[in-house]
């Protein structure tokens, strides 16, 4: 039973990890809501969806450089039919970010974000199993660091405009958890380790011109995550479509996602939509 339990309480964390976002910050102000939505391939009835919120205010803001506080939020839930649990998540965190703009790095236009912040989460979940239930809750405490790049490429026929690379990385720093089998104490659960790396590469195949200072861009997406709690490690390929506004980083983003499993029977797709409100007036 103790090991049917370990592997029921990762897949009631493994789609709870958030990420603080370090993208295109030149403005001010940054305002970011994102969510999204993924299901197995086998089993649409096994699905999680996710939101949040990302804000910061650079309080330097000169001469290229951009230094100021952030603060994120993210909220998400997570169904397996089969197994019958449930799975929900809070977070919640603020931090630094930084970052760096030049209209000629190596003949490139150029920016590029730093952030670091600690992250406070609350993963619960519930699982009802033919001879009882068993019940979990976990905090935990997260150093959180995001690094940002994006590079423009100018050419006579706009072709591949613009390269964006993100890399998360994710360490905690403490965690305590309670863990219940038909309401009893269960003593020396194990908890899950929140360790977690995240790279994506994104490519912009050409930039079409709406209209005045708008623009819409299609992209190439490829990415790579590894989790520690459950030894997961996870590749993800597909397209996003961005509108944005001249001079700003992406205001709308819509993509769609195919993330292949080590178990291919828990290959996924996931599809989300992120706001830039800053960015798009």
């Amino acid at each position: 039973m103790r090991k049917t339990i370990t592997i029921i309480a990762a897949l009631l964390l493994l789609f709870t990890t958030s990420q603080v976002q370090a993208q295109d910050f030149r403005d001010k102000v940054n305002i970011i809501a994102y969510g999204s939505y993924g299901c197995e391939r086998l089993n649409t009835n096994t699905h999680s969806n996710d939101q949040g919120v990302f804000a910061n205010l650079n309080i330097i803001n000169n001469k290229g450089i951009s230094v100021g506080p952030f603060i994120t939020a993210a909220w998400s839930n997570t169904t397996q039919n089969l197994s019958s649990y449930e799975g929900k998540s809070q977070e919640f965190g603020a931090g630094i970010a930084a970052g760096y703009y030049s209209n000629d790095i190596f003949g490139q236009e150029f920016w590029g974000g730093l952030s670091c912040g600690i992250l406070f989460g609350k993963n619960d979940g519930t699982v009802i199993l033919k001879n009882g239930t068993y019940a979990s809750q976990q905090k935990d405490q997260v150093i959180s660091t995001s690094l940002g790049l994006n590079f423009w490429h100018s050419n006579i026929y706009d072709l591949l405009p613009r390269t964006q690379i993100q890399v998360v990385y994710q360490v905690p720093l403490a965690n305590t958890r309670e863990a219940y089998w038909n309401k009893e104490k269960l003593q020396n659960d194990p908890s899950w380790d929140r360790t977690y790396l995240e790279i994506s590469v994104k490519e912009s195949l050409i930039n079409l011109k709406l209209s005045g200072m708008y623009y819409i861009a299609p992209k190439i997406v490829a990415g790579y995550s590894y989790m520690k709690g459950n030894n997961e490690e996870t590749a993800s390929v597909g397209s996003e479509i961005s509108v944005f506004k001249q001079g700003k980083g992406d205001g709308i983003s819509i993509f769609g996602l195919y993330e292949i499993k080590e178990n291919k029977d828990n290959n996924r797709f996931r599809v989300g939509i992120m706001l830039s409100f800053t960015s798009l007036f």
